[in-house]
């Protein structure tokens, strides 16, 4: 999924269903890419947003674990990233 949101807190965006990738087909070391566009309503009020994005596993029912890369042994749920909207 990709959230975005406000700088309340509140959902402004969200996107379910993004391309499926197996993770069979996943190799230790890939790189895998997807492109999710999202609209930010025109009624948004300029401010710092926060970008939710992660990905479903539907074989244990919860969303995949990441690992930081600046401290691989700390698991990351959903990664969130803060950006500016002007």
């Amino acid at each position: 999924f990709v959230n975005l949101l406000g700088p309340d807190g509140a959902r402004v965006v969200e996107i379910n269903g993004s391309p499926a990738i197996l993770g069979n087909e996943w190799r230790a070391g890939g790189l895998l890419l997807s492109d999710t566009q999202l609209s930010v309503p025109a009624a948004a009020a300029p401010g710092r947003y926060t970008l939710e994005i992660s990905l479903f596993d539907p074989n244990q029912k919860r969303n995949a674990v990441y690992f930081d890369p600046a401290d691989p042994a700390t698991p990351i749920v959903i990664i969130r990233r803060q950006i500016s909207i002007r």
